[in-house]
């Protein structure tokens, strides 16, 4: 799930998490919802996993095609989408953990499909594990495998 929008001010929840008074200065940007829909209906979960999403232009033009690619571990490309997104990539480095209250009130943009959703946990795991792909040799029919063959990529 997309956001994006204004975070209300939510005092009640500040004066619950915190020790003493803090000023911050918070910027709103478009994130996904990271933390699974099983996990974001029970009560007791108080705190959801988002990453930004970041437009394509914030990484270096030579290096566009291999974020179009997913072959760069910490990022998601995510192609534009009917005027509502336009080209961008989900960025794993900036995970962060936000309080559920602060979600309600903004707006879901958009959500990914089931093909999405695969794509994004196969480039998660690469992420998370820094597994790099290549050639396997299947252990039935000894030919070689390319793994990067299939590596989730969605086109515009």
């Amino acid at each position: 799930m997309f956001f994006d929008g204004p975070l209300p001010a939510a005092l009640d929840d500040t004066v619950k998490h915190s020790t003493g008074p803090m000023v911050c200065t918070a910027v709103s940007e478009r994130a996904i919802i990271l933390t699974p829909d099983c996990e974001i209906d029970k009560p007791k979960v108080s705190r959801w996993l988002v990453c930004p999403v970041m437009p394509i232009e914030a990484v270096a033009e030579d290096n566009r095609q291999n974020v179009r690619d997913n072959r760069i571990f910490s990022r998601f490309y995510l192609p534009p989408y009917r005027g509502i997104l336009n080209e961008c990539f989900v960025d794993f480095n900036q995970i962060s953990t936000i309080s559920a209250g602060l979600l309600v009130t903004v707006n879901r943009t958009v959500s990914l499909d089931d093909e999405g959703r695969s794509a994004l946990y196969a480039q998660f795991t690469r992420w998370l594990t820094r597994w790099r792909l290549k050639a396997v040799r299947c252990p039935h029919c000894q030919k070689d495998i390319d793994l990067t063959a299939t590596l989730p990529t969605r086109g515009a």
